[in-house]
């Protein structure tokens, strides 16, 4: 890719649909994947948004070294998305707004890297996160920030799972000065306490796979067994959202095993008999595809 991604303005609302395809955008470790302007509204569904690279360029909104696969200062909503391997100099290593809402549902922020805050999305708007899994986003600073306005981040049957990896934890601090307010209940899973109510839990309590071809058209991250995100999340949620598959779409359910998983993937499930021979109960489906 030459430059990053622009559209004209006239053309927007703007939506891109690769259901049942399998479309990477990249910016080949050179440029931004997506530049969008104050009056881009655009909605992704089903792409992998990947090796952006933002150093400083000029003449996008959130420029100055901003977002590394998208930059944006119009609303945006991402499903059935994959953002992996973007880079940015200053804020947002996958995404980063300036002055308009995020939305991801169903999908999977990882690998994504900022030199000063947001290692997976910064937002001087609000942000709204809906069964996504963030994990393995670095920067100095936190993983999921913002700050500037008084829109909520709002987090659903979330992983934010970056600890490790985001000096200053997952989520921007509650205390900060004009940091962007954050509604987020025990239907979450976070690896630090910095998720307003999500509920805390170890990186080896996710039990996440790596990011790998699980069916599908975008690579996810599966849950593994054991998981504490298996069966972890609230259906009504997802439900509000339209959702009836996780990230990979037709026929992986979003409600496999009675109860919806927290982040992007769905551990599928099928119906055994009980140890009695004649009830029937969920049994999760192992790595190999095969009822425990």
């Amino acid at each position: 890719m030459a430059g990053p991604l622009t559209f004209p303005d006239p053309i927007f609302p703007l939506t891109i649909d690769a259901t049942g395809c399998s479309i990477t955008l990249s910016g080949g470790l050179a440029t931004p994947v997506m530049c969008l302007n104050a009056n881009a509204d655009i909605y992704l569904n089903s792409l992998t948004i990947a090796n952006g690279f933002n150093h400083g360029i000029v003449g996008c909104p959130a420029g100055g070294g901003s977002g590394g696969g998208i930059i944006t200062d119009g609303l945006i909503q991402l499903t059935n998305c994959t953002l992996t391997n973007n880079h940015s100099h200053s804020l947002g290593g996958a995404i980063s707004t300036a002055n308009r809402f995020i939305t991801l549902i169903n999908s999977t922020v990882t690998g994504n890297t900022a030199g000063v805050d947001g290692a997976a999305i910064f937002s001087d708007d609000g942000l709204t996160l809906i069964n996504t899994t963030i994990t393995g986003n670095s920067s100095p600073g936190f993983s999921v920030s913002g700050s500037g306005v008084t829109a909520p981040v709002a987090l659903f049957n979330t992983i934010v799972d970056d600890a490790a990896t985001a000096t200053s934890g997952n989520c921007f601090s509650p205390t900060c000065t004009g940091c962007l307010p954050l509604v987020a209940g025990p239907d979450n899973q976070a690896n630090d306490d910095t998720c307003g109510n999500a509920t805390v839990v170890t990186t080896a309590d996710l039990h996440l796979g790596p990011l790998a071809n699980n069916g599908g058209p975008t690579k996810t991250i599966a849950l593994l067994t054991g998981s504490t995100a298996i069966n972890g999340g609230i259906n009504a949620y997802a439900v509000d959202a339209g959702l009836i598959y996780d990230q990979r779409g037709n026929p992986f359910s979003r409600y496999s095993c009675g109860n919806v998983d927290v982040g992007a993937y769905e551990a599928q499930c099928t119906i055994c008999p009980s140890s009695n021979g004649f009830d029937t109960a969920f049994c999760p489906v192992d790595d190999a595809g095969l009822s425990e």
